[in-house]
């Protein structure tokens, strides 16, 4: 029975600039724990009131109609073409998909973690997950790494693969009431 008025879709890091810089906002729910931590640090959000509320899964997407073909993680390795992956020191998504590659051998993880040779200049850097999906609806990345709500989301996409459970931690999406 709960009506949202003004819904704002950004990635998560931005709706908490958006929070530090003033914006009103009832309720935060972010794509990742470590946002809601930086909001709940922040003191933007009632750390009582915080709660999981969703769950997702990582996928790894093709243009719409594309013939990519990816049945591993490991594959996007041998693509011929760049992968979309989202900035991870900003993009939820893009810890979730280096963890993905860490493990299948294909990033080092740590604060200075690296792609594998192989990988490493295929990599298109995106600062939201939105762009890694534009990057692919326009061709400029031939796969990427993004939501599998991103699907329904955003046009020129498709699933060509899902990243199992197991590759990375679990996407859980928490909410918590602003504070006043």
């Amino acid at each position: 029975g709960t009506t949202f008025a003004d819904t704002q879709f950004k990635a998560s890091g931005d709706l908490v600039e958006q929070m530090c810089a003033g914006a009103a906002v009832d309720v935060l729910i972010t794509a990742s724990k470590g946002t809601m931590d930086d909001a709940e640090a922040a003191e933007l959000v009632d750390a009582d009131t915080r709660e999981d509320m969703f769950v997702n899964d990582l996928v790894i997407i093709r243009a719409e109609g594309s013939d990519t073909k990816v049945e591993a993680i490991a594959d996007v390795a041998s693509l011929d073409g760049k992968i979309a992956i989202g900035d991870a020191k900003t993009v939820p998504a893009g810890k979730y998909a280096n963890q993905a590659l860490a493990s299948v051998g294909l990033y080092t993880e740590g604060d200075d973690g690296e792609y594998a040779p192989e990988l490493a200049d295929k990599v298109a850097l995106a600062d939201k997950v939105g762009t890694a999906a534009a990057y692919v609806s326009t061709g400029d990345c031939v796969a990427g790494f993004v939501y599998s709500s991103d699907i329904f989301r955003y046009d020129g996409i498709e699933e060509a693969f899902v990243c199992p459970e197991d590759s990375h931690k679990p996407i859980v999406y928490p909410g918590a009431v602003a504070e006043s």
